[in-house]
């Protein structure tokens, strides 16, 4: 924090960043904060299964009045269905 006030003071550009740097810097040693083990690691994709098209769309229309659940399906007719022919 003083290196970030010392260096706002002399109007250095990017003064927070620097600041944030120099701290993280001192700190590694002090035993503050730890390097991390890696730099990049994929997600674990093990439970993407428990959450994919797991919605309960019956509660959202619940709460959608009867006649505006009407109305939007009269629209998507309106939209999707083929021309009639004339």
């Amino acid at each position: 924090m003083v290196v970030m006030g010392v260096l706002t003071a002399y109007k250095v550009r990017g003064a927070i960043l620097i600041g944030i740097v120099v701290g993280t810097v001192i700190s590694i040693p002090m035993g503050v904060s730890a390097l991390p083990a890696s730099v990049f690691s994929l997600p674990d994709v093990s439970e993407l299964g428990n959450l994919f098209l797991c919605y309960d769309f019956k509660s959202i229309l619940a709460d959608i009045p009867r006649r505006s659940r009407l109305d939007l399906h009269s629209v998507h007719q309106r939209l999707f269905s083929p021309p009639s022919a004339l």
